[in-house]
Formats: structure tokens, C-alpha cells, sequence
């Protein structure tokens, strides 16, 4: 299982303890991303190399024992490819610091389970395909079976990081991290169960930063009756249903930037922080 769906696995267990008294929205739409902001810049063909934007959107069906999900999503990422020896390749990952970039036979790239082509290396057309199922899971036999599609361009020879995220711990310990990746997620996910029935609507952010791990929050939208959010920080996994122990403030957000504030506190556990992301400008 590719990091992006376990990730999602992951949030189908967390939402079947978590929601099991909630009730569905049936409003709202998922929107694609576009690159229309980010093409025309004046970049190098050389080589990968530089800061890239992409914008995805997939079809997932997630089937278990006990619980069944249709998943539509939007995605825009946010990511530096460096060189490591001037004939290969890592893609910044927003879930496990940096991809090699496998380059086969006939021009076909895979860059974390995506294959595509890249075009005069300023830009990228690739899907990925999952068809994936694993016994004995917490939630009984499990399978994934998906389609996702993306399109990247990039912006800058800039390898640059693209921000940071400054962590407290506990009130005195202090962390500042390097971002190289940042993803933003829309779901819209239907669920099949007796507790959850119904459609809900989710927002998610990830950072990837140079230690190694992720920053990582996500949100069922206010109109459900109650409001989830999941926090994954500095190794961590926070949950809080209706309660501000564990929350997140998107501060600002636009084509090129974004800032945002984060909390989180349960059973003497304490950590805080801010994520500033600005690209590369021309």
C-alpha cells in the first residue's frame, strides 16, 4: 500500500471510533485544482531540478468487513526535485522526505507510485492505479481500488526549501523544521456502514520536512455534527471531536502561500506551532 492511501486507511479507522454518533452532509462539491497560476514561468530544460507544482484528482473504493467508502478527491502539491549525482533523481515527499525518481525505458517516470512522461522537464502528465487488498486488518479484510490522475508543472530552478514549521513541545521545547513539500487535499467520501452512513466532506494539509516526518491535519467540514479533526505532528497522532485540545487556523492562503497555526493537548501531551509555505517568485 503506497503511503498516500495507507494514510487513508488509516483515517477510515479513525473516523469509524471517532464518529460513530455523527451525521452526514449532503452539500458542496469537490473543485479541481488548477495550474493556471504557475505556467509561463522561465525555467531551465536542463534538468528536473527546481520547485514543481501538480494538481491531481482520483476515484478511491475502499472495502472492508465491516465498513465500505467511495472516495472523489482534489489535490495541489507543492515539492522540490534535487539531483543527487546529475543523472538521478528525489522528489520531496510530504509523507517520507525525499522519492527517488525511477526513470525506465521509453521515457516512463514513477515518482511515488504516479507513471507518467516528463515533457522537456518543465512538466508532467501521469496517473496511478491501485489495486491493492490485505487480510486480517483491524477492520476486517481490506482492499483499495483506485484511479488518479495528475498534471505538474514547474516554477523555479530554485531547491530551495518552501517554508518551515516551527514546533513547541510542551511549552519549552523548541523545533524548527525545512518544508520541501506541501499538499492540500479536498474529499468528498461516502460512507457504507450502519454508525457513519453517508457523505462527508474532509480538508486536508501535509507538510514534508527534512527530519524525516510529517506534519500532517485534517478536518470534516462544520456541517456534520461532529466536526473531526486528526493531527500528526513530530511523531504524534492527535484526535478531538467538537473540542479545541486539537485544532488548526488556516491564517492565510492564496495561489503562492500559506500560513497556518496548530494545536494540539490530551492525557499531559502538549505541542504547538506555526507552518509558513511561500513559493519561489519569478
Amino acid at each position: 500500500m503506497n503511503t498516500f492511501l495507507k494514510s487513508t486507511y488509516l483515517i477510515l479507522i479513525a473516523v469509524l471510533s471517532l464518529a460513530c454518533d455523527g451525521s452526514s452532509s449532503n452539500s458542496g462539491k469537490i473543485e479541481p485544482y488548477s495550474l493556471g497560476d504557475y505556467r509561463g514561468r522561465n525555467v531551465s530544460s536542463d534538468s528536473l531540478v527546481g520547485t514543481w507544482v501538480s494538481v491531481g484528482k482520483g476515484e478511491i473504493n475502499y472495502s472492508s468487513d465491516i465498513l465500505d467508502a467511495y472516495e472523489k478527491y482534489s489535490s495541489k502539491e507543492y515539492f522540490v526535485i534535487r539531483s543527487l549525482d546529475g543523472s538521478s533523481y528525489q522528489k520531496a515527499s510530504c509523507h517520507s522526505y525525499f522519492y527517488d525518481i525511477q526513470i525506465e525505458e521509453g521515457g516512463v517516470t514513477s515518482l511515488e507510485g504516479i507513471e507518467g512522461t516528463f515533457t522537456n522537464n518543465k512538466s508532467f502528465l501521469g496517473e496511478r492505479k491501485t489495486d491493492y487488498q490485505l487480510e486480517g486488518t483491524p477492520i476486517g479484510d481490506y482492499s483499495e481500488f483506485g484511479h488518479e490522475r495528475f498534471q505538474m508543472v514547474k516554477i523555479s530552478d530554485d531547491v530551495k526549501s518552501i517554508g518551515r514549521v516551527d514546533t513547541t513541545i510542551s511549552g519549552d521545547r523548541f523545533i524548527s523544521d525545512d518544508a520541501y513539500c506541501f499538499t492540500q487535499i479536498s474529499r468528498r467520501i461516502i460512507y457504507e456502514n450502519r454508525e457513519i452512513d453517508g457523505i462527508y466532506y474532509e480538508v486536508d494539509y501535509v507538510v514534508g520536512v527534512d527530519g524525516e516526518y510529517q506534519v500532517s491535519m485534517s478536518e470534516w467540514e462544520q456541517n456534520t455534527v461532529d466536526a473531526v479533526v486528526n493531527m500528526f505532528v513530530q511523531g504524534q497522532d492527535f484526535s478531538s471531536v467538537n473540542s479545541s485540545d486539537t485544532d488548526f487556523t488556516i491564517n492565510y492562503e492564496s495561489s503562492f502561500s500559506h500560513s497556518i497555526t496548530f494545536s494540539a493537548s490530551d492525557m499531559g501531551r502538549e505541542i504547538s506551532g506555526d507552518i509558513e509555505i511561500e513559493l519561489p517568485s519569478y
